[in-house]
């Protein structure tokens, strides 16, 4: 039950890393598009 409970905490805590990855390289995408023009 508890390594059942850690396991769903660390899905958790990887989607949460991979949704600020994703806002992080889509914050300098941006950025790099709108230093080019």
């Amino acid at each position: 039950m508890v390594l059942f409970n850690l396991k769903s905490q660390l899905k958790a805590y990887f989607i949460r890393g991979l949704k600020l990855t994703l806002l992080r390289g889509l914050a300098t995408g941006l950025m790099e598009i709108a230093a080019t023009y």
